[in-house]
């Protein structure tokens, strides 16, 4: 994913980014199957509304719909983090609870460097078969 802009906001690093293929719902039911590994607390939103399942496994059945959030603790980044995937298009919404200095004085470059290796392998695993 290329970074495409971001703004500080409410104590969240909200980030605007460019998926490299248009996301398909398939894609998108993909990533909370995939992210829901990697996350401790985490909710699935679908157009913003909270959806409940009993395993990972119901998120690849989710009805389709426009947009997708995945939210809660990463695991990897060590960070509350929130994910928006929106059907048929190449943008993403990625905002970081800015909980530490790392990213309270974050930059774009910064940011960048913090997020982009999460976020391709994020976008390798949606769009593999």
């Amino acid at each position: 994913m290329v970074l495409m802009g971001l703004k500080k906001q409410g104590g969240w690093v909200d980030s605007q980014w460019a998926t490299t293929y248009p996301t398909k719902w398939e894609h998108m039911r993909k990533a909370a199957y995939v992210l829901a590994d990697h996350y401790e607390g985490y909710e699935v939103l679908v157009d913003g509304k909270k959806i409940e399942a009993a395993s990972k496994e119901e998120y690849l059945t989710i009805p389709e719909a426009t947009a997708l959030t995945f939210r809660g603790m990463s695991t990897l980044l060590k960070h509350p983090l929130s994910i928006t995937l929106h059907k048929d298009n190449n943008n993403a919404v990625v905002s970081v609870a800015l909980t530490t200095d790392e990213y309270i004085s974050a930059d774009y470059q910064q940011v960048n460097i913090m997020l982009s290796p999460y976020l391709d392998g994020l976008e390798i695993n949606i769009f593999r078969n």
